[in-house]
């Protein structure tokens, strides 16, 4: 697969949201997730521990991440999650 931003050879991986040894040591145990934004909106990507297919270029630095499972949302004040509704 071609970057769509510089037009080098990506490398296919997976992603995937999750705590280091030191961040546990430091801060203790918290849930992580990846959010999209945008205005008022925001989307979880990813929940803590999931997995997603992703596409890097080394080039520019430049990430795809494809969800594997259901868009949700997870507020990041309660830790309520909801289902995705694009409707």
């Amino acid at each position: 697969m071609r970057c769509p931003n510089c037009e080098n050879e990506m490398i296919q991986g997976n992603v995937q949201v999750r705590s280091t040894a030191a961040d546990f040591l430091a801060v203790g145990f918290s849930s992580q997730h990846l959010f999209f934004d945008f205005g008022d909106k925001y989307y979880t990507v990813l929940h803590s521990g999931q997995k997603g297919l992703g596409h890097y270029c080394p080039g520019c630095s430049y990430t795809i991440i494809q969800k594997i499972e259901p868009l949700t949302n997870v507020d990041p004040v309660t830790g309520v999650v909801t289902e995705y509704d694009d409707k």
